[in-house]
């Protein structure tokens, strides 16, 4: 009730000054589509920040990932050469190596 009667008394402010009147009573309507936003700057730049914070956290959560996959191509085993055989057989190990473990 509160809220009405404050609209009011701008309206009745408003009555010489048609222009703002109308200004405010458009800036109203729109204001009752749920898409409406009274701060558009700010929600991009909210946005904007929420999205900077969720890169930094993810690239802190995985950097430690990176850092140890980064290392992969200079271990030993990647530079080894294949035995071969008579059986065209895979050349692998079925234990992990340390460096998967590490990453866990």
């Amino acid at each position: 009730m509160a809220g009405r009667a404050s609209l009011d008394v701008a309206a009745i402010r408003l009555v010489d000054v048609p222009e703002k009147a109308r200004k405010l009573l458009n800036l109203l309507e729109q204001s009752k589509d749920p898409r409406f936003h009274a701060l558009p700057l700010a929600s991009q730049r909210v946005a904007a920040f929420a999205d900077t914070v969720n890169k930094l956290v993810y690239d802190i959560l995985i950097s430690k990932v990176r850092q140890r996959l980064g290392e992969v191509s200079r271990l030993p085993i990647w530079s080894s050469v294949e035995e071969q055989t008579v059986f065209a057989l895979p050349y692998f190990s079925s234990y992990p190596q340390a460096y998967v473990t590490s990453i866990g």
